[in-house]
């Protein structure tokens, strides 16, 4: 398993169907706490849903996003 320095585990999260439910469902499950004190977590997604997931990063929790191209 992937370790950070500080020896927290890294947890990537995808956010499925950009489209879909799964940016707001992803969303949804950091905001409530889900393991996010206990891992530095990484979202995948588009560039076009980094905004949404800006004021997880800023509530002193470890997320960070990393953009993928934008569906066509």
């Amino acid at each position: 398993m992937k370790r950070t320095s500080s020896g927290a585990p890294v947890l990537a999260l995808t956010l499925g169907d950009p489209r879909g439910i799964g940016p707001e469902v992803t969303l949804e499950a950091l905001r409530s706490g889900a393991g996010v004190d206990r891992a530095a977590v990484v979202v995948i997604g588009p560039e076009s849903h980094r905004s949404g997931f800006a004021e997880l990063s800023g509530a002193g929790h470890s997320i960070e996003y990393l953009s993928v191209g934008d569906a066509a």
